[in-house]
């Protein structure tokens, strides 16, 4: 991810390769993030998925859910999302839609 200074290093984790550090294919600008949903890998609560503007995405895991709430809460600093994973909104909005269809279903 690129766009400006990075969150600070996390103690203990290892630091990228320079190979790793190169590759466009996860490169991407900061800019071009339109969501961003926390996630569980492997049941726990340490990864974060990033969607961009053409619906690509990328699964992030982290250490720590320290470290993934760190990263988070640079990345929701750094860019304007159009939906975040606890947008109420979003939330109420398909939660009435759930509603109905329950309703349409059980008719």
């Amino acid at each position: 991810i690129t766009g400006g200074e990075a969150p600070s290093r996390v103690a203990g984790a290892p630091a990228c390769s320079e190979q790793v550090a190169r590759d466009a294919a996860l490169s991407w600008p900061l800019s071009s993030v339109a969501q961003m949903q926390r996630r569980r890998y492997l049941m726990v609560h340490t990864a974060l998925e990033l969607l961009d503007d053409d619906g690509d995405s990328i699964l992030l895991n982290f250490r720590t859910k320290r470290s993934r709430t760190q990263v988070r809460s640079w990345i929701k600093r750094k860019c304007s999302l159009t939906y975040r994973d606890r947008d109420r909104s979003a939330r109420t909005a398909f939660g009435k839609m759930l509603s109905e269809l329950q309703e349409a279903w059980q008719r």
